[in-house]
C-alpha cells in the first residue's frame, strides 16, 4: 500500500479567518490579517496541513514555527527571514498585500515556505 497523507490539505473544507489578534494554527487555515498579529504555526501538525497567509493592510505578521523556504526565485523579498535561539524561525511580512504559503512536511519535519 502506497503511503497517504494525514491530511489532504483541501481548501475547500479549510477554516478562513480574519485576524485583528494573535493566533496559533490548528489545521489547515486561511488567514487575512488585518492588523499587527503574531502567527505560531501548530506545533503538532498534521502531514501537508496548509496555512495561507495574506495581509490586507501595511502592518505587520510574525509568522513563527519551524519554516524553510523553499523558492527559486525572489518571491520572498518582501519578507525577513530570521533563525531564533530555539531553532524555529519567523517569517516576517510587512507589504501590504504580501501573501505567504506554508506547507507542513511530516519526512523533512518543517514547514515550508512555497
Amino acid at each position: 500500500m502506497s503511503y497517504i497523507p494525514q491530511s489532504r490539505a483541501d481548501l475547500a473544507t479549510a477554516e478562513a479567518l480574519t485576524l485583528t489578534a494573535d493566533r496559533t494554527t490548528t489545521g489547515t487555515e486561511i488567514l487575512r490579517c488585518t492588523a499587527d498579529v503574531n502567527i505560531v504555526l501548530n506545533l503538532t501538525p498534521k502531514d501537508r496541513e496548509t496555512v495561507l497567509v495574506y495581509l490586507a493592510t501595511a502592518n505587520t505578521v510574525n509568522i513563527t514555527g519551524y519554516i524553510r523556504i523553499y523558492s527559486q526565485t525572489n518571491y520572498y523579498n518582501s519578507a525577513e527571514f530570521n533563525i531564533d535561539e530555539f531553532g524555529g524561525s519567523t517569517l516576517t511580512l510587512s507589504t501590504q498585500h504580501a501573501t505567504a504559503h506554508l506547507v507542513y512536511v511530516r519526512d523533512f519535519g518543517e514547514w515550508i515556505a512555497i
